[in-house]
């Protein structure tokens, strides 16, 4: 917390001003994991082989999930299921691009935030 004073003069009280936060722009790069089809069994499967293959790359990296081509996400509990599963392997998903209007209520219930369309 930043507060300046300025200095009394003549009997005037000491004048006090507090600034308790700032906000400021960053740039980050995220991790963009497309879905295509069901977030099943199987897509945790490949998922699994993937992260074995390159155990320290994707963690704790933020992650996007790209919902363009993804299928049975439309209900808040479907996406807090994969999003649960994705953090369980230590994946940081925080948000959802390219989503439907379902999708993106989904997401948004699952605590996850919708943004735009990103740049590979």
């Amino acid at each position: 917390m930043q507060s300046q004073r300025s200095e009394a003069t003549a009997g005037q009280p000491v004048a006090t001003t507090v600034r308790p936060l700032q906000f400021r722009g960053r740039s980050l790069t995220a991790v963009a994991l497309h879905l295509a089809g069901r977030a099943d069994g199987d897509f945790l499967a490949a998922l699994d082989a993937r992260l074995r293959q390159t155990p320290l790359f994707f963690e704790n990296a933020p992650l996007v999930l790209d919902l363009a081509e993804a299928a049975d996400l439309d209900a808040p509990e479907a996406m807090a299921r994969l999003a649960g599963e994705l953090r369980g392997r230590r994946l940081s998903v925080f948000g959802v691009q390219n989503a439907s209007a379902a999708q993106a209520q989904a997401a948004q219930a699952a605590g996850l935030i919708v943004l735009p369309s990103g740049r590979d």
